[in-house]
């Protein structure tokens, strides 16, 4: 599923820097964002210029803010427009209380940073990536009722955690990872969406385990979509989502002895065995997947 008003987007970036932010800076950055775009103004339509005089308004829902002043930072939390704070050596003894968004340095501030910034304004989940039958994003509570429909199925939790049987709870439980792993850790476990039905059709992404370092890899799949080909297409694009967007060279797996489709499924994508490992009481299984990291700064 995906809402009408998840289509918003950007149309300005506004910038408002202290002259402790040397215009060559500025400069190269806005041209560095003209590049970005292919053409002489930023992608989709969307105008860059200086943030207009006197107090910022709501009243233009889809606004980005750029700046290094916590004042105008503190300024659109009351008026409700999105920001992201430039965080400099000039800038770094104020007080940031509140502010959930800053950069180090202002090149990063992309185009695509800046509109996953703005969709965490507008609590518009992210979509990961695309397959060609299927489009992973981040899991909302608007998700619920589907994910009740997967587990239904009994099998679906064999090996796997159950949902809570309040959907309340659920819900809780959904609106906590929103805020403590996706907006933290920027990955996580996501939903998978059948791009022809427009469904949601299973999970699937990385968990970090307590005491381990290596990310771990999970997915379910609903029984109508399994033995399709399903979970070894969208798990293939994770992992080199992993390798070339986030950085992991390892992918950890751990799954029963007895769970045969895992095993088969981490053969064909190419992990290899290492070990067994006590959890919780059982013996688990532990397979490797060593990808190739492209861009070794993120």
């Amino acid at each position: 599923m995906w809402k009408k008003e998840w289509n918003i987007k950007i149309n300005e970036i506004w910038y408002d820097f202290s002259e402790c932010v040397p215009e060559t800076e500025i400069d190269h950055w806005k041209d560095n964002l003209k590049k970005e775009s292919g053409a002489g103004s930023p992608a989709g339509g969307t105008a860059l210029k200086e943030c207009p005089d006197g107090e910022l308004t709501g009243k233009n829902p889809n606004v980005l803010l750029v700046t290094d002043s916590t004042k105008r930072c503190k300024e659109a939390m009351k008026t409700g427009v999105p920001f992201l704070l430039y965080l400099h050596s000039k800038n770094q003894e104020e007080s940031f209380e509140g502010i959930p968004f800053a950069v180090m340095e202002l090149k990063d501030v992309t185009l695509s940073y800046a509109e996953k910034i703005f969709q965490r304004f507008r609590n518009i989940p992210w979509t990961i990536l695309e397959t060609d039958r299927c489009i992973i994003r981040e899991i909302t509570e608007d998700d619920l009722e589907e994910l009740y429909q997967i587990y239904e199925e009994p099998s679906i939790s064999l090996y796997t955690e159950n949902l809570y049987e309040d959907p309340q709870k659920e819900r809780a439980y959904i609106r906590d990872y929103i805020e403590q792993v996706y907006k933290f850790c920027g990955y996580g476990i996501w939903a998978v969406i059948h791009k022809e039905s427009g469904r949601m059709i299973g999970r699937a992404g990385l968990a970090c385990r307590e005491g381990f370092d290596t990310p771990e890899l999970g997915y379910v799949i609903a029984v109508p979509y399994q033995r399709r080909g399903y979970a070894a297409e969208v798990c293939r694009a994770i992992l080199d989502y992993s390798a070339s967007e986030l950085g992991f060279s390892q992918i950890r797996v751990l799954f029963h002895h007895e769970n045969v489709a895992s095993l088969r499924l981490c053969q064909k994508l190419g992990f290899q065995r290492d070990g067994e490992m006590l959890m919780d009481g059982e013996n688990m299984l532990q397979y490797i997947y060593k990808g190739t990291v492209k861009n070794e700064d993120k």
